[in-house]
C-alpha cells in the first residue's frame, strides 16, 4: 500500500487534480497512461492485469506481481464485465 500511495501521491503532483474514479478502485486520466482505465492511485491498467489473468495467472498472483491488493486485481476484472455485459453484437 506504500507504493501506492506513493504514486497517488506523483499522479496528484504531476497533474494537479485526482483522476476520475470511474468504477470501484479504476480510474481514468488523459494524462495518465494515456486515459486507459487503470488501479486507482497506480499506473497499472486495467488491461495489463487482465492479459495475466487471460494467460492462466490467479487473481493472487496477479496481485503479488504488482504489489496490489488483490480486490484492486477484482476491481478490474468487474469493471470490464460490467462493459462487456452492456455490449450487444448483431450477427450480419
Amino acid at each position: 500500500t506504500e507504493i501506492v500511495a506513493e504514486e497517488r501521491t506523483s499522479v496528484l503532483r504531476e497533474t494537479g487534480e485526482a483522476p476520475e474514479e470511474i468504477a470501484p478502485g479504476i480510474t481514468a486520466d488523459r494524462r495518465v497512461r494515456f486515459g486507459k482505465p487503470v488501479v486507482k492511485g497506480s499506473r497499472i491498467d486495467v488491461a495489463t492485469l487482465l492479459g495475466q489473468l487471460a494467460a492462466g495467472d490467479s487473481p493472487r498472483d496477479v496481485a503479488a506481481a504488482y504489489n496490489l491488493p488483490v480486490r484492486a486485481v477484482l476491481n478490474a476484472v468487474s469493471y470490464t464485465h460490467g462493459i462487456v455485459d452492456r455490449e450487444s453484437v448483431s450477427a450480419l
